[in-house]
């Protein structure tokens, strides 16, 4: 008997767990909406409440973008790339928010660039971060179907002429294959080892010690992306596109 009353209290709390996460996810659907409504009027800090209200119990790409479009309507640059980046983040192949992320990057007033010494490494990194991880290992499956077809082809046929062709391509694929796993690891290992942050504040002195004494090494403004190599206490040890590093105090920052 007793069993069957804890197999009974099992099934009701996970009736009442499921039905709470529908009335969320009903609840969030109904701001979202009242968000973009808002939004639409022009009534934007209101947009930005209840797309932040959302962000407390739920994400996706698609509300961090909206939320990114409200920050940048209502003036504020720095939260407009921190958005962004967070919803390419989820998804990297989102064509309409990296056009929006990269207009927006024009507007700040540091131009990072990349050091250009290396310039594979930098395309390299550019393709793995087009796409995630899993749209890459997607990728593989379909190419290794259409290689291992191919290869079929190759041995099935007799025509000398159309084995070649056939053999030439299953050449292609092959490369194709193999460069998608190569981007599927990269992008997971890259998403997993890296962390960068935003600038948020309108100014900020780099030092080059994390003490507020040290010397000021260069300016950063807001906006401005940076890479996080390490931490102490309230300073994060930063690194900007083109190598050079230095310290930053934790509260002028925000994490991707």
């Amino acid at each position: 008997m007793n069993i069957f009353k804890n197999i009974f209290r099992t099934l009701a709390l996970m009736f009442f767990a499921l039905n709470i996460s529908a009335q969320s996810i009903n609840v969030n659907e109904t701001l979202f909406a009242e968000g973009n409504a808002a939004y639409e009027s022009g009534n934007i800090e209101k947009a930005i409440e209840l797309y932040e209200q959302i962000s407390l119990s739920h994400t996706s790409a698609a509300l961090l973008g909206n939320l990114g479009n409200a920050y940048f309507r209502n003036g504020d640059i720095a939260r407009s790339i921190l958005n962004y980046e967070r919803s390419l983040k989820l998804e990297p192949g989102n064509e309409d928010i990296r056009f929006n992320l990269g207009y927006v990057q024009k507007l700040t007033k540091d131009k990072l660039e990349e050091d250009e010494s290396d310039q594979i490494s930098a395309f390299l990194r550019s393709v793995t971060s087009s796409y995630s991880a899993d749209t890459w290992a997607r990728s593989s499956i379909l190419f290794a179907f259409m290689l291992f077809s191919l290869l079929a082809l190759v041995f099935i046929l007799k025509k000398v002429s159309l084995k070649r062709i056939f053999l030439y391509s299953s050449f292609i694929m092959g490369t194709l294959f193999l460069s998608s796993i190569y981007f599927s690891y990269a992008s997971k290992k890259m998403m997993g080892s890296q962390t960068h942050a935003i600038i948020i504040e309108p100014k900020v002195d780099v030092k080059s010690e994390p003490n507020k004494d040290a010397t000021d090494l260069f300016v950063l403004h807001e906006g401005s992306k940076v890479e996080i190599l390490g931490r102490n206490k309230e300073w994060l040890h930063i690194q900007i596109p083109n190598g050079t590093k230095g310290w930053l105090t934790i509260d002028i920052l925000e994490k991707i």
